[in-house]
């Protein structure tokens, strides 16, 4: 009479190891594909993009997070050396608002949200040494959703230095 005897591993430390693999092997392809996924991060064309209200949004370059409820609009030079993007993100009590791109160094430029309306947000805004800057995240409030908005660089003076396309606020 011969007896079997399993030298390999127990079949509960093999299934562990087999579902260690599977995990590894599940997020390889997860980090893999987050490119091209619907969850990531994408750049859309502003003609593609359509307003709640089903008219398409002006022309520009616009840089969408998917599903995230935040967009990111270029602010183009008007004045050489003079540009940056605009994020408006949805925010509990309104939208959330940042600034950050390139302007004269060492100087201090006015960053915009104008309605329509001409009614307009104003952030003073250091620009460093290397002709960078960056405003905080504003909370803002006093515009109502869905109007027609547009970011703006200007100089103390008041000259335009950079502007973005109209959109929607979220």
């Amino acid at each position: 009479m011969a007896t079997i005897r399993n030298h390999g591993f127990l079949p509960s430390a093999r299934s562990a190891r087999l579902a260690g693999l599977a995990a590894c092997a599940l997020l390889a392809s997860a980090c893999h594909s987050g490119v091209t996924s619907p969850a990531s991060p994408s750049a859309v064309d502003a003609a593609s993009l359509a307003s709640p209200g089903g008219d398409e949004v002006s022309s520009g370059r616009i840089v969408l997070a998917s599903g995230s409820g935040r967009a990111t609009y270029e602010m183009s030079e008007i004045v050489a050396g003079h540009s940056g993007t605009c994020t408006i993100a949805t925010a509990r009590l309104g939208f959330r608002l940042k600034a950050e791109g390139q302007a004269t160094p060492d100087s201090v430029i006015r960053f915009h949200l104008i309605r329509s309306d001409g009614f307009r947000t104003t952030a003073y805004v250091d620009v460093g040494r290397q002709g960078t800057f960056r405003t905080g995240q504003e909370l803002v409030t006093t515009f109502p959703s869905g109007i027609e908005v547009r970011c703006v660089l200007l100089s103390v003076d008041g000259v335009p230095l950079a502007e973005s396309v109209p959109f929607n606020a979220p």
